[in-house]
């Protein structure tokens, strides 16, 4: 039991623009009930970050490899605007 002027905080391990909110005063919650729905545009936009950027990453280990084996003739990044 808690008191009326007790402030529960409410966070999310993802962001983006509320939606839906589905809170009230005094109301008893349950697990699993949706209490705030967020956009999934920003979610989308950082998938797609995130999988361009292990794809480089991707590159980049696979280039180093050949290195370490002296074969520096089949570079993925040789001729691609993403080298450092």
């Amino acid at each position: 039991m808690r008191s009326t002027t007790d402030n529960v905080p409410v966070t999310s391990l993802v962001n983006g623009k509320v939606t839906f909110v589905n809170l009230k005063n005094n109301r008893v919650v349950h697990k699993g009930d949706t209490l705030v729905q967020l956009t999934q545009e920003n979610l989308d936009t950082e998938k797609a970050t995130n999988e361009e950027i292990s794809s480089t990453v991707q590159d980049q280990v696979h280039d180093l490899s050949i290195v370490i084996l002296s074969k520096s003739n089949t570079l993925k990044l040789a001729n691609n605007d993403n080298q450092a």
